[in-house]
């Protein structure tokens, strides 16, 4: 569908802005253990949220656009992605089914985005290092598309609470012991 690829690439735009403007202080963030476990906070209560209003099934500029805006705070260490879009598009009143399929979808245009830059910053020593990069690009591609897969067809709503959990027990681990 043209206009959902297109949605894609609106819900894109603001994590593209939000990461060239604040690029040195995300970089910053991922040196201090304590933004992840604030992270690991944040993301525990995002995901436990579950409105009860009407819902649409349709996309639009506006709920993509929310939904992508939502995408951005996942540029700080600790933030689940899926976890900020699908809360996005719950914000947006879009429907559980179209948030997880739009959330889905939207990891490929940030992700390969972001390996790019990625690359673009890395002093390669060595041809050998390019394919090391490359293997380890298409390994973790590989698992995450599985890992979307398995979670769009059975992450459901009560399973939140039991990830909820596993985050406040890191983020307790984190900042009592580090």
């Amino acid at each position: 569908n043209f206009m959902f690829l297109i949605y894609l690439i609106i819900a894109t735009i603001p994590s593209i802005i939000v990461g060239f403007l604040i690029k040195p202080l995300i970089e910053e963030t991922f040196n201090n253990i304590y933004f992840v476990g604030i992270g690991f906070l944040l993301t525990s209560l995002i995901i436990l949220y579950n409105p009860k209003k009407t819902k649409t099934n349709k996309y639009n500029l506006k709920n993509t656009l929310i939904t992508g805006l939502f995408q951005s705070f996942a540029l700080l260490p600790g933030i689940s992605r899926s976890g900020t879009t699908m809360f996005g598009s719950k914000i947006a009143k879009l429907d559980s089914k179209k948030g997880k399929k739009f959330t889905f979808f939207l990891l490929f245009p940030i992700s390969i985005g972001s390996t790019i830059l990625s690359i673009l910053d890395i002093n390669f020593i060595n041809g050998n290092m390019i394919i090391l990069y490359l293997i380890a690009f298409i390994s973790a591609f590989i698992f995450s598309f599985i890992s979307l897969k398995l979670f769009i067809n059975k992450f459901n709503n009560k399973h939140n609470i039991f990830f909820s959990i596993y985050l406040w027990f890191v983020s307790f681990c984190i900042f009592t012991f580090l």
